[in-house]
């Protein structure tokens, strides 16, 4: 895939893969409309996870939007999948947030939606789903090889982030309305997401 035009800048960030932050930071120039920064998702990710299939994972805390249009959000992305009859689950979590006045009046706890969707390479292939690839967070697992469906989604609940980073070739969160990308691997190096990207 040639990528062209996205001034694409690969940077270590760390040396140890983990979950909790950025192991590899991609930035990309991108500019105009949501489905601009869709577009140029897609074909990033495209070209990192090659033909492997992907689980996407969405969690609306970490959207990149207005808390009252999170579940909007959420809620049309769980609809598009659905009529794509893709595996998935999906969960409704707590989470509780912070801010400078916590010590103050305590801890607010919010309900979060999160979901794991299970995506074949020939459904990311498909222009409907293309056309509601998430741009506002979410973290892409990209298969070593093709997978049960049913059997990785319900494995992946009882699995840590260091078996993760074992399992999965790659785990990329991506923040397309903010062009910029996080990785991690545990086998792939900077050199070759670059020879992958053609950077």
């Amino acid at each position: 895939m040639v990528l062209e035009n996205k001034n694409i800048k690969l940077k270590q960030v760390n040396t140890d893969a983990s979950l909790e932050s950025a192991q590899i930071s991609l930035t990309y120039k991108q500019q105009g409309s949501e489905e601009k920064a869709r577009e140029s998702s897609y074909e990033i990710l495209s070209a990192l996870k090659s033909d492997n299939d992907v689980i996407i994972e969405l969690n609306s805390t970490l959207f990149n939007l207005p808390d009252k249009e999170k579940d909007f959000y959420f809620r049309k992305f769980v609809e598009t999948i659905r009529s794509l009859d893709l595996e998935y689950r999906y969960r409704k979590v707590s989470v509780n947030t912070q801010s400078i006045f916590s010590f103050l009046f305590g801890q607010k706890t919010v309900q979060a939606h999160e979901i794991l969707v299970y995506v074949p390479h020939e459904v990311w292939l498909t222009e409907t789903f293309r056309s509601i690839l998430p741009i506002y967070g979410a973290r892409y697992y990209v298969t070593k090889e093709a997978a049960e469906a049913d059997e990785i989604l319900e494995e992946m609940y009882r699995m840590m982030d260091f078996d993760k980073l074992d399992f999965f070739k790659l785990i990329i969160f991506d923040a397309g309305t903010l062009s910029s990308m996080g990785i991690n691997s545990s086998s792939l190096t900077i050199e070759d997401l670059k020879e992958m990207l053609g950077v």
